[in-house]
């Protein structure tokens, strides 16, 4: 390995230190963890805080890591595409629920479908990528809606006018509004028959970096297969790979989100 590369590697494995656990690192610290003698560490940190990788707290006078990697990595996850991260632990899920996936987003004040993973069964609802829903009947669809703003919320109850769609569908501003109270408390949405006659569907968000839910992620069920004492795994479950997926979108990577 030429010089240039040792120089680089060993510049990369300083970095490569630091951890959610161990935020700063003194010269002394970082050259015992590496192996590696004094003098190359600190010729490496200074050449890293010169180029904004690296920064000293003016207290400890130790290191941690730099805005410049906060910036490269916000370009990473802006670059990075909803369904290539969602899609293989969509598969996962529908493995584990052997039920039918589905993903979605608002567009134009709708709900639709953006990914779909069927499952095998002979009975499975029929869900297509860009199908549109109104975004106040279906779990997938309420999840979206709960988690918009008030002002937004209102101005899609007015423009709606919610419409009866079935039986089961909410018709009242009031009912509707209880229910995304309910949805926000706790976490994830849940519908029967609501667009669909005998269709269960359990939701759950999808947060982006800066925690915004920019995406729902839902099961879909024919109400004959659905057991009310399989709901709690079924929600944790989707729970845990909105979670997935969210992280790999870059929420909850700094403590504190």
């Amino acid at each position: 390995m030429v010089e240039g590369a040792r120089s680089v590697k060993k510049a990369l494995d300083i970095i490569d230190c630091f951890s959610f656990e161990k935020v700063e690192f003194g010269i002394t610290e970082l050259s015992s963890t590496l192996n590696m003698p004094k003098s190359t560490v600190s010729r490496l940190v200074g050449e890293l805080v010169e180029k904004g990788f690296l920064e000293q707290n003016s207290d400890t006078k130790k290191f941690k890591l730099g805005l410049k990697l906060f910036y490269l990595g916000s370009i990473v996850l802006k670059k990075m595409k909803l369904t290539e991260v969602a899609l293989p632990i969509m598969h996962k899920i529908r493995d584990e629920l052997v039920e039918s996936i589905h993903l979605n987003i608002i567009k134009d004040n709708e709900r639709m479908c953006l990914a779909y993973v069927e499952c095998d069964h002979d009975l499975r609802p029929f869900v297509h990528v860009g199908q549109r829903s109104p975004l106040y009947a279906g779990a997938s669809a309420k999840i979206l809606l709960a988690f918009m703003k008030d002002q937004e919320i209102d101005e899609v109850i007015k423009r709606t006018r919610l419409a009866r769609i079935t039986e089961s569908t909410i018709c009242d501003t009031q009912t509707l509004i209880k229910e995304i109270m309910k949805i926000r408390q706790k976490g994830y949405a849940f519908s029967n028959g609501e667009r669909i006659p005998g269709l269960v569907s359990i939701s759950t968000p999808i947060r982006n970096y800066t925690g915004k839910v920019v995406a729902s992620i839902a099961v879909a069920l024919p109400e004959v297969r659905f057991s009310q004492d399989d709901l709690e795994r079924i929600i944790g479950v989707l729970k845990k790979g909105a979670e997935k997926i969210s992280f790999l979108l870059g929420w909850n990577i700094f403590p504190g989100n």
